[in-house]
């Protein structure tokens, strides 16, 4: 009964994504198409545009000047109902014995704080803050994110959904002490010896609604989808074609064109609906709706940084480490991790958003 149910909630998420941001809608609006988005992430991919030339993400209808969306009450219940009955779900699981996947809904007055042996529920919006602060005194907080995915590209296209848990770090970029008392050093900037990676990409290793232009060495978006192969990726993601098995390697990501993006690297194994940073087999610093955030395994950390203009990746394969660094002034250490690699692994990099000409670039070598 308890799988039935799963994958009832799994169906029904689906159909309750925005096709924008692959989250659950959050104050759903539906335009006269009747297609539906989350508020913000509509007004995010209209803004900047003329009024005449407003139209659909999805299906590029027209959208009259003057016309303002108005929150999908019925999509509204919706959603709350599916929350809930997912919050229902998971804790038929913990008793059970499996682990619980505590339900953390930002701006909703029911959250949950995990610990190491006991739930608190807080039904009070005022009963939040005094909450995780007696708990971050005690162990870090984790609460999930709830971010989704259904099928296609993060503007008119969907892909799986997946719940994700965010923990707070509580310091901003990470110090070297951090590192030293977590037991290994901070790499050096890049790495001694890291050989720099001019990435290239295949067509048929990346989503039908991107492309690559070779003579600027970008990633962007385009209005028609290719028809000339399958996809490598159901979401819009696209995965370079170098691989990285042993030494240390790092390539420069310019992303001053998006207004949401991630980077980072996977096993070549990666499924096509996996959204990077959300599987055991990825790992990402990712930029969305205003936060910095490194990704892996549905775990997310916020990074109290702003958005880097350009972001340097470097890997050591040999040694397993990946640094995330900030080059819009000097170069500033973001994020590190150590990971023991088991397989060879890829760049791969998602755009948020299918707004023409939302690019990724990749420079040479910005020393």
């Amino acid at each position: 009964m308890a799988l039935l149910l799963e994958e009832l909630l799994t169906d029904i998420g689906k159909c309750l994504t925005c096709s924008i941001c692959f989250d659950i809608f959050t104050d759903p609006v539906t335009l006269t198409c009747g297609h539906s988005y989350c508020m913000k992430c509509l007004e995010d991919c209209l803004r900047g545009k003329a009024k005449t030339k407003k139209d659909c993400p999805g299906c590029r209808g027209k959208i009259r000047p003057g016309f303002k969306p108005h929150k999908n009450v019925t999509l509204c219940n919706i959603v709350d109902v599916h929350y809930g009955h997912k919050r229902f779900a998971s804790t038929e699981e913990f008793t059970k014995g499996h682990e619980m996947e505590v339900d953390f809904k930002e701006d909703k007055a029911e959250e949950c704080v995990a610990s190491h042996s006991q739930q608190t529920d807080i039904n009070r919006p005022s009963d939040l803050g005094s909450t995780i602060q007696q708990q971050q005194m005690e162990d870090p907080v984790v609460i999930n994110d709830t971010s989704s995915e259904v099928t296609d590209d993060r503007c008119p296209d969907v892909p799986a959904s997946h719940d994700g848990r965010v923990q707070e770090l509580p310091i901003s970029p990470p110090s070297n002490d951090r590192y030293r008392a977590e037991g290994f050093a901070p790499p050096p900037h890049p790495l001694p010896g890291a050989s720099f990676s001019w990435l290239t990409f295949n067509p048929a290793q990346g989503h039908r609604r991107l492309t690559f232009l070779p003579t600027e060495h970008k990633v962007v978006t385009k209005r028609m989808p290719s028809a000339c192969h399958d996809d490598r990726f159901d979401i819009s993601q696209w995965m370079a074609e170098q691989e990285f098995s042993e030494g240390c390697h790092f390539w420069d990501v310019d992303t001053s064109a998006s207004v949401g993006w991630a980077v980072g690297v996977s096993y070549p194994s990666i499924g096509r609906r996996d959204k990077l940073g959300r599987t055991a087999n990825s790992w990402c610093l990712e930029w969305s709706r205003g936060k910095l955030c490194y990704w892996h395994d549905n775990i997310g950390e916020f990074i109290k940084h702003g958005c880097p203009s350009i972001v340097r990746l470097a890997l050591d394969v040999t040694n397993g480490t990946l640094s995330f660094y900030s080059l819009s002034n000097s170069q500033t250490l973001l994020h590190c991790v150590e990971e023991g690699f088991t397989e060879p692994v890829r760049p791969v990099f998602w755009l948020f958003g299918l707004e023409l000409n939302n690019a990724l670039s990749f420079p040479p070598w910005v020393s």
